[in-house]
């Protein structure tokens, strides 16, 4: 598989949905696959995809994206990635153009990575009773 299908599976991906459960906030999810796809179609090599998959951290809601599918998912990417990614560019020294410009990362929003979800409100009503 190529960079272009591995791109279109990324365009294409469909989760499955937990309405009553917690799970990746879909709008986080979203952002960080168009971060991936572009990477991919950049030529990213395989070792800044692998790191920007292990870094990802998305806010987590009910009503989102099943985890354990977005999991799986990024793993896949990684690993076809992996298959057909071009090698890592050699090392660059100190006074080299662009050394020292730091790489974009896509982050949870401040505070969010992997945060509980917000208790139902007959928790919150007898918190409230008890307190």
């Amino acid at each position: 598989m190529n960079s272009e299908q591995i791109a279109v599976e990324i365009t294409n991906v469909v989760f499955g949905e937990r309405p009553f459960v917690s799970g990746y906030d879909r709008a986080h999810v979203d952002d960080f696959l168009d971060a991936l796809r572009a990477a991919v179609v950049g030529n990213a090599s395989v070792d800044d995809v692998r790191a920007m998959v292990d870094e990802a951290r998305f806010s987590t809601r009910r009503g989102a994206y099943d985890q354990s599918e977005v999991d799986a998912f990024l793993d896949r990417v990684v690993g076809l990635y992996a298959g057909v990614a071009p090698t890592p560019s050699p090392p660059v020294r100190p006074g080299d153009p662009g050394v020292g410009t730091p790489r974009a990362r896509l982050d949870a929003p401040s505070g969010s990575a992997l945060i509980a979800p917000r208790p139902g409100l007959l928790t919150r009503l007898g918190n409230k009773l008890r307190g």
